[in-house]
C-alpha cells in the first residue's frame, strides 16, 4: 500500500512440508504444524500398516509403521553390523525393531532418523527377552511435497498491520 515500506525476502528453494515440520521440531523440540505420520496416512493405509493398538494383539506377521526416532547398532559375533530401531507410533508396548545384518547392510547408508518407516516383520514373545519385532523388510516413506514456502516480511516497528491487511499482502 502507498506510504508503507515493505521488504519481502523469499528463501529458495521452497521447503517441502516434511522439511518444514522437521525444522519446527529441531527448533522447538516438537511438531507444530503436523506430524510426519499424519502426512503419510494415505500411504500407510495402502500398505495396511499398523500404527496404533496393542502390540500383543497384532498378527504374528504384519507391517508396522512408525517414525524412526533412534537407531542403535551393534556388531554380531561374526563381525557384521545389525541395528535396533526405535519407532514412534501409537502402538502400546511396541518394542525396538531388530534388523539383522543382511537387511541392515543396504539401509545403513540411508538417513533413517525422522523418516516414516513401514517394516514388515514377525512379532515374537521370547521367553528370555519378552516381546520382539524382527524385520523382514524395511520401506522408507519420504514424500517431500514442495508446498511450504518461507517468506519473511519486514516493516517498520512503528507500523501496525491488522490481520486482514496482512492476509491481503500474503494472498493478493
Amino acid at each position: 500500500k502507498k506510504g508503507r515500506d515493505y521488504a519481502w525476502t523469499s528463501v529458495e528453494p521452497e521447503m517441502s512440508e516434511l522439511d518444514l515440520i522437521r525444522a519446527e521440531r529441531e527448533v522447538m523440540g516438537f511438531y507444530v504444524t503436523a506430524h510426519p505420520m499424519e502426512m503419510q496416512m494415505d500411504l500407510l493405509d495402502q500398505y495396511g500398516a499398523h500404527y496404533e493398538g496393542e502390540f500383543e494383539e497384532l498378527p504374528g506377521t504384519c507391517d508396522i509403521a512408525g517414525l524412526d526416532v533412534e537407531v542403535k547398532t551393534t556388531t554380531t559375533k561374526k563381525g557384521d553390523e545389525m541395528a535396533f530401531v526405535t519407532v514412534e507410533n501409537s502402538i502400546q508396548g511396541m518394542p525396538r525393531i531388530t534388523i539383522f545384518p543382511s537387511l541392515w547392510k543396504p539401509l545403513r547408508g540411508q538417513k533413517l532418523k525422522d523418516q516414516v518407516l513401514v517394516v514388515r516383520g514377525v512379532r515374537e514373545d521370547h521367553p528370555k527377552w519378552g516381546w520382539a519385532f524382527k524385520a523382514d523388510s524395511v520401506k522408507v516413506l519420504d514424500r517431500s511435497r514442495p508446498t511450504a514456502r518461507i517468506v519473511r516480511v519486514v516493516w517498520s516497528v512503528a507500523e501496525i498491520l491488522d490481520v486482514v491487511e496482512l492476509e491481503n499482502l500474503l494472498h493478493p
